[in-house]
């Protein structure tokens, strides 16, 4: 209490909702409703220690515990210790039985509690909160009560908050959607400035490790470079050289973190976002993630004895050379074409007088560049006169693609 009075806090809130596992193994949150005296001595040692205002905010009961006379009395208890604010979320709390998601959805809302408790306790001042997500639901709790807190609705809709202060507190002095975005651009750009130096500081270092290992274990094993066909660079090949199990522990475990690693930014973390985009209604980072890896299970299962086989390998080798020409494309466009400028308002309207409207919504040279770059990129992959380029498909079709849509594009 008094390291957030330091702080410069405008008040001190004592929170009694939260129902989750870990909160309230460590006897916090919402299990405290069930000890309204040691609440209430929590509470008189913190008006002890400091000068701001101390509020509390709580469910109206717990588990089978939801009747109005408990909810009644434990007001009352703390009112004695000084406070006058008392924030009531209007569902009961589920202790270890319910998810902290599950006890904001099942439990029903009972508004009534919190107006009965208005009019029992008049010089208090009582503030509703419980799945209210819109104004019209906050005027006619502000006719029973004191106040209403929102919660969840405020960063599902964050433009509810601008709602709020037009309606609610009458201020006609409140940004719009697009005044808001604009607002953004200019931290966007300076962030964008500062680039990102980690990750081509990380390249050199990764890189310089690789060939020093692959050259230190040539060296170490009398390789001598003879045959070129012959250097060991896969990890596990120059460990199988090294007759000795505790280098072989400890080897693969840093090969096991570093897969890891690897995949969970340069995989997992894309394909989760790149799922969320194609559902936005039906997934959530959580539901992506549990998609991706039963995905990743049963390919990983069938990688060797049924997709490798089938050429899969080929697909998607294919598919990934589709990204290069995107790649080069819109740099191009971006760099050379627009000059780094972008119409924040167009690049989402679907309609003729939009910049990006294009041919009825097809950008035809953008689609040409493309298609050109791309047959250059694939053609390393299935022409077997090309294929010693497969390595630089990506590159090839970016380069392809970006030069195409440039002299295109540039008038």
């Amino acid at each position: 209490t008094k390291v957030g009075e330091d702080f410069g806090y405008d008040e001190i809130n004592l929170n009694l909702g939260c129902p989750s596992k870990k909160v309230e193994k460590n006897r916090f949150g919402a299990c405290l409703i069930k000890e309204p005296n040691l609440v209430a001595d929590c509470l008189s040692k913190m008006q002890s220690v400091k000068k701001l205002p101390g509020t509390i905010k709580k469910k109206i009961g717990y588990d089978d515990v939801e009747d109005y006379e408990n909810l009644h009395n434990f007001i009352s208890t703390l009112k004695a210790t000084g406070v006058k604010t008392f924030i009531i979320h209007a569902r009961k709390a589920m202790l270890g039985k319910f998810t902290p998601k599950q006890n904001l959805n099942i439990p029903p809302l009972k508004y009534e509690y919190v107006y009965k408790l208005k009019k029992d306790f008049p010089n208090e001042e009582i503030i509703i909160n419980g799945g209210i997500t819109s104004v019209d639901e906050i005027k006619p709790h502000l006719e029973k009560t004191d106040g209403v807190m929102i919660g969840r609705a405020a960063y599902h809709t964050p433009y509810l908050l601008a709602d709020i202060e037009r309606e609610i507190f009458n201020n006609d002095d409140v940004p719009s959607r697009q005044d808001v975005i604009e607002q953004l651009i200019p931290y966007v750009k300076e962030e964008l400035k500062k680039g990102n130096l980690s990750l081509i500081l990380n390249l050199i270092i990764f890189s310089f490790f690789a060939v020093f290992i692959v050259v230190g274990s040539d060296t170490f094993l009398n390789q001598k470079f003879e045959d070129l066909d012959r250097i060991f660079t896969n990890p596990t090949d120059i460990i199988g050289k090294f007759d000795d199990i505790q280098i072989t522990i400890i080897a693969l475990f840093f090969i096991i973190v570093a897969s890891a690693s690897t995949n969970l930014v340069a995989n997992f973390i894309p394909s989760q976002y790149s799922l969320i985009n194609f559902f936005p209604k039906n997934l959530t980072l959580k539901s992506a993630s549990y998609t991706i890896s039963v995905i990743g299970f049963f390919i990983g299962i069938f990688w060797l004895s049924v997709l490798s086989q089938i050429g899969i390998l080929s697909f998607v080798d294919t598919l990934g050379s589709f990204f290069g020409p995107i790649f080069g494309l819109m740099v191009a466009d971006y760099y050379l074409i627009k000059d780094k400028n972008i119409s924040n308002k167009d690049i989402y309207l679907a309609e003729a007088e939009s910049v990006y409207y294009f041919s009825n919504g097809w950008h035809i040279k953008a689609i040409y560049s493309l298609v050109i770059g791309f047959i250059f990129s694939s053609s390393t992959i299935w022409n077997i006169n090309l294929m010693f380029l497969q390595s630089y498909a990506w590159i090839i079709g970016a380069f392809i693609s970006s030069l195409t849509y440039y002299l295109l594009a540039k008038k």
